[in-house]
């Protein structure tokens, strides 16, 4: 190897151990926990009913709305908390109405278009609930 290239490879070396400890200098942090109304497969498409242990979901998806939507829902002793969230391209979901526990829901529309889902979530420790939910 002639002394010319070995002084370049040497430079070039040097350069790159230099840049080396400033490129990964930001810890990487963890993405965030996603929803589990986002990554839980629907229990059904549009309507349906489910008796709820405590910490237990009923997801209810819909076809994709082009004119929007109206969601109602129900549920019996002391009730559940109901979430709706809406998309745009069926992946990513912003909830968009949220209700403390509560035996009815709606019916409430929402005008945009896109994907929805409902969820009745039951957060008590340790009473049943049965949950209704529908989307149309």
């Amino acid at each position: 190897m002639s002394l010319k290239r070995l002084r370049i490879a040497l430079a070039t070396a040097a350069l790159a151990l230099s840049l080396g400890g400033t490129a990964y200098a930001a810890p990487l942090s963890p993405a965030a926990a996603p929803d589990p109304i986002d990554i839980q497969a629907p229990d059904c498409l549009n309507s349906c009913s489910k008796t709820l242990q405590p910490g237990q979901r009923l997801v209810v998806a819909a076809n994709y709305a082009f004119n929007g939507v109206t969601v109602q829902g129900s549920a019996t002793g002391f009730g559940a908390r109901f979430v709706v969230k809406r998309s745009t391209d069926g992946r990513t979901y912003t909830k968009v109405a949220e209700t403390p526990f509560t035996t009815s829901f709606g019916p409430v529309t929402f005008s945009q278009p896109g994907y929805y889902r409902a969820a009745a979530i039951n957060d008590s420790t340790w009473l049943l609930t049965t949950a209704s939910l529908s989307i149309h």
